[in-house]
This record gives structure tokens, C-alpha cells and sequence, in this order.
């Protein structure tokens, strides 16, 4: 589970080879979305002071970022969550070397390489 930069709770599950997304409304209620063909996510929340061109973050504000990498058909591919449009984007894909295999989660990092520009790499 993670709280995204506007405060809302997020449970991110796999449901069938999918994943989905569920997102706390109020009380009992609950925003269930689908999110992605995969299976095995690694989510990172980050929070920064930044502007960072990934997620064309405003200057001088603050931000709380949700990233998540997952498996699916040979690649590893990367989303971001937009929270202001309760939308998950594919970011990026990166294909299994062929003659390897992934036998536990993806490896997700993310770095601040300038004010202006930020990596994310799955190692």
C-alpha cells in the first residue's frame, strides 16, 4: 500500500496475470481500476523537492511520486502514476536478455541526477 501526493491510499494487487489498482475513497469505499498485464509488481513511492522533468513536477513545489515496474511477455516495464487524472502510464519497457530469467521481484531505483532531470532504472 501507498498514499499518493494527494493523500489518498492506493493497494496495488494481482488479480489473474493483471494488476490492478484500488483506490481508497471514504469510509467503505473503494476505486478498483485495472492497471496493467503483469504480474509481481515493485512499487517505490519517492517524495522530493525537485522539479523533475519526469513528472513535470511545478517549480519550487513538493511532490510524492508512484512508480511501479512489472514483468509481462519478456519485457519489464516501467509506469508512473498521475494522481491529479487517476491514471497509470507506461513510462518505458525493457526486454529480458535472452537466456535469462527473472526468478524474484524487478529491481526499481530512481535518482535525482540534476534539479531539472531524474532517472529511473531497474537494475
Amino acid at each position: 500500500m501507498v498514499v499518493d501526493e494527494l493523500n489518498w491510499a492506493h493497494v496495488l494487487y494481482e488479480q489473474d496475470g493483471s494488476i490492478f489498482n484500488a483506490k481508497h475513497l471514504s469510509g467503505d469505499a473503494w476505486l478498483t481500476q485495472f492497471v496493467a498485464y503483469g504480474t509481481n509488481p515493485v512499487v517505490m513511492p519517492f517524495y522530493n523537492e525537485k522539479e523533475l522533468i519526469l513528472w513535470a513536477i511545478p517549480t519550487g513545489t513538493y511532490w510524492f511520486g508512484i512508480i511501479m515496474a512489472a514483468p509481462y511477455n519478456g519485457e519489464i516495464r516501467v509506469f508512473r502514476y498521475l494522481s491529479w487524472f487517476n491514471v497509470w502510464e507506461q513510462v518505458a519497457a525493457f526486454p529480458i536478455p535472452l537466456g535469462e530469467e527473472l526468478t524474484g521481484p524487478v529491481g526499481l531505483d530512481f535518482l535525482a541526477v540534476s534539479a531539472e532531470e531524474a532517472w529511473v532504472y531497474v537494475p
